[in-house]
């Protein structure tokens, strides 16, 4: 992967040559040489953040700075002052008389850093650079001025004053080569432009030496030739046309041409061509002057692939995508073909990203770009092939052209869904990911690049929905669960306002006692049009939308409020279980907020359990455990829940601390009457009871089940057989109305379940 400081010094040294690129622009045409040097401070100014740019122009008969080009400082006075008390000026002046070798050593020296003190206020800082005219003729000055709070003069900002310096000079020079073409003869020797001169005829009489440095070609090479001898076949007839029209109507042309060397290689130049005229005004030749501008060129290049390319798998992005399926439309408008738009998602790379980090998810994108652009196909010239893009995180779209027939675009997404399936090394790592697929087909689909991607989209979350590494064709049916979706997240966001959420509460009970110890907070929706709406439907949504956080501290709020009640009422050994989702682990202020609720409630921390999944804690890239160690540190208690269906690493047991665990359901089930899910639970209750960690057994139904549970140590059972999730009303009757036996609880369980815990 390319180091990302490596990265942002390329493209700053890019947006450098590009802000240069202006000035040089403004030096070709002639502009004024105040005006090109005061773009010149403004360009800086933009390139060092932090720092002012201007120049000041010196007069040598006064010995003084006079003219300000660009933003004047405020402390101008004092400014002069510094410069007026410092040697560097009268060395700069010196520089005319320098021999080379002395020119050079000078150079190394050739930043000043002054400073003045300003009465009741902070010391204003400049970097200082001499600008030379022609014969390093000191010329002026330009200043950076670091502006309040701004860093040192380090040597990024140094290497720009030391670039606009240097431009500063050449801008004083050119426009002295400038003024003297319009009051003696040209003058070739000086010039780093290249200049061309032809007779009557259009014949090259005359070339200067940057003529020949650029092109190759000496003036014997060319004497008497025709200018076309440097032509490069890129320019239509027209384009000359209008170039000789322009110089027989206004008498000169200017503009951007592409031209060959005499060794083959294609050059671009600004050239400007201006008719020589006799003293009767008649045409006697031209004169073409013209500087290479092909580095600026490839610098635009550059600018141009950043901006429609992905910096990370080189594919087309977003932007260009759409701009590309734009294109298609309008051609299959005209033309009839068909096309197909696949909308692609990586299945389980936020796994990969969190747990190998970001570095490893760059490199496994980048591998399955590669693996994907294979599966494109290469068409007859007269029809469109494919053209993959990336949308952004692990979501791509490929645009399959010149269908013949849907099954093209189902073909490539079964060829798309094996290659992405084959096993991934990323940095010495095993990864497996696979990928959900939605197909979307023009015109059957959409007849639009909106529409078109938004319903391969959809088609997309089916596939995911029906189980992953899978495509889907989209469907009218599809349309309308994604609109039920939509409807569900806009509703979201006016469930807390309107007090459509509520927390539901289930019994974690003491099989000694038969008395509840926990009660686990389960959050609920009844949407006004919808109905009950499952958790496991809305809390994913929830985190899309960004309102995980909130709906998390309002559920911890209403559970801290329920279990103050439930204490004044006298059940002071009733406590609660919240569940966490990773995003809200992942907030800054995670930790503050739960425990600044918590004392807001005035309810002890020692009754409060979050619960977290083995997911969660397997990548700690939201620094979980140092929050969960805060919370634990106020007295609240930590359970990992669906113990066993994970990853199990007792590692991440001792490393967070675990409170307590929580068998899964899974488990249970068949523990009655199968011999292994009964081992494997009372393993792992031995394990737990070893380890001075609490457990908590999930999911039970019936008697039988309770019965072995008791048989193989289990001492806290949660499930149907006590109670279902009951709303806070009811469940506090429950819990107020005495310790029920275990046989009150299962009569009261046999009604179905309200809806799905969020896990």
């Amino acid at each position: 992967m390319i180091d990302a400081d490596c990265l942002a010094g390329r493209q700053d040294e890019i947006a450098w040559r590009a802000r240069k690129s202006v000035v040089v622009e403004q030096m070709l045409i002639g502009a004024p040489l105040l005006t090109v040097l005061s773009t010149l401070c403004d360009q800086a100014a933009m390139q060092a953040p932090g720092f002012g740019c201007c120049a000041l122009v010196y007069d040598p008969a006064s010995a003084c700075f006079f003219d300000v080009v660009g933003a004047e400082p405020a402390d101008i006075a004092l400014l002069r002052s510094a410069l007026a008390a410092h040697d560097c000026v009268a060395q700069w002046r010196m520089c005319a008389d320098l021999t080379p070798c002395a020119e050079l050593a000078f150079d190394r020296r050739d930043i000043v850093e002054l400073a003045a003190s300003a009465p009741g206020g902070a010391a204003p800082r400049w970097a200082v650079a001499p600008v030379f005219s022609e014969h390093n003729v000191f010329y002026g000055v330009l200043v950076l001025l670091a502006e309040p709070g701004a860093s040192g003069f380090g040597e990024p900002v140094r290497a720009v004053l030391r670039d606009a310096s240097a431009l500063a000079s050449m801008a004083v020079k050119h426009r002295q080569t400038l003024d003297k073409l319009r009051i003696t003869e040209i003058v070739f020797d000086a010039s780093q432009s290249a200049i061309i001169v032809t007779n009557e005829d259009n014949r090259i009489i005359s070339v200067n030496p940057s003529f020949t440095r650029i092109t190759g070609y000496s003036l014997e090479d060319v004497w008497l030739k025709s200018p076309a001898i440097l032509s490069s076949g890129r320019h239509t007839r027209a384009f000359y046309k209008d170039m000789w029209q322009s110089l027989y109507e206004h008498g000169t042309w200017h503009g951007e041409t592409c031209n060959r060397k005499k060794n083959g290689e294609l050059y671009y130049e600004w050239l400007t061509i201006t008719a020589r005229k006799d003293g009767q005004g008649r045409v006697e030749g031209y004169v073409g002057m013209f500087t290479d501008i092909s580095d600026l060129k490839d610098a635009q290049r550059i600018i141009s692939y950043q901006a429609s390319h992905d910096s990370l798998t080189g594919l087309l992005n977003r932007r260009s995508c759409e701009e590309y399926i734009n294109k298609a439309v309008q051609q299959a408008y005209k033309d009839g073909p068909r096309f197909a738009i696949l909308f692609i998602d990586l299945d389980d790379f936020k796994y990969v990203n969190d747990t190998l980090g970001h570095s490893g998810g760059d490199l496994l994108l980048r591998e399955a770009a590669r693996r994907m652009q294979l599966c494109t196909r290469k068409l007859a010239a007269d029809r469109c092939g494919d053209v993959l893009g990336r949308f952004g995180g692990d979501e791509f779209v490929l645009v399959a052209g010149g269908m013949e027939s849907e099954a093209d675009a189902v073909n490539i997404a079964e060829k798309i869904i094996a290659d992405l399936s084959r096993d991934y090394d990323v940095a010495g790592t095993v990864v497996h990911v696979s990928a959900s697929i939605g197909i979307a087909i023009y015109p059957d689909d959409a007849d639009d690049t909106k529409t078109l991607l938004n319903r391969a989209d959809q088609a997309m979350y089916e596939a995911k929905r029906l189980g992953r590494s899978r495509y889907v064709r989209y469907s009218p049916s599809i349309h309308y669960a994604a609109h039920t979706r939509a409807q569900i997240k806009a509703g979201l966001k006016q469930a807390l306002r309107r007090n459509q959420l509520s927390v539901y509460y289930q019994p974690m009970v003491d099989l000694a006692s038969g008395r509840p110890i926990k009660a686990e907070a389960l959050i609920r929706w009844r949407h006004p049009k919808l109905g009950f709406v499952s958790p496991a439907v809305f809390i994913p949504l929830a985190e899309e939308a960004g309102m995980i956080e909130e709906i998390g501290l309002w559920v911890l709020k209403k559970a801290l409020q329920n279990l103050k009640e439930w204490q004044a009422a006298g059940r002071r050994d009733i406590g609660i279980s919240i569940n966490l989702s990773p995003h809200q682990l992942a907030g800054p202020r995670f930790a503050d907020s739960m425990l600044k609720l918590i004392a807001d409630a005035e309810v002890p921390a020692e009754f409060v359990t979050f619960e977290i999944t083995e997911g969660v804690i397997i990548s700690d890239h939201t620094d979980c455990h140092s929050k969960l160690k805060r919370l634990k540190q106020r007295g609240a208690t930590i359970a990992l829940d669906d113990f066993g269906t994970g990853y199990s690493s007792l590692s991440y047991i001792k490393k967070y601390d675990i409170d307590y665990i929580k068998i899964d359901k899974v488990f249970v089930d068949g523990i009655d009457t199968n011999e292994e899910d009964r081992v494997l639970v009372e393993t792992m209750i031995v394990m737990a009871s070893k380890l001075r960690i609490k457990v908590v057994v999930e999911g039970v139904e019936t008697e039988s089940q309770l019965n072995t549970l008791r048989e193989v140590g289990a001492q806290v059972i949660q499930g149907y057989y006590f109670s279902k999730a009951l709303p806070h009303e009811e469940f506090s009757a429950w819990l107020l109305d005495g310790a029920r036996s275990s046989g009150d609880a299962a009569a009261s369980a046999k009604t179905q379940p309200v809806g799905t815990k969020p896990q």
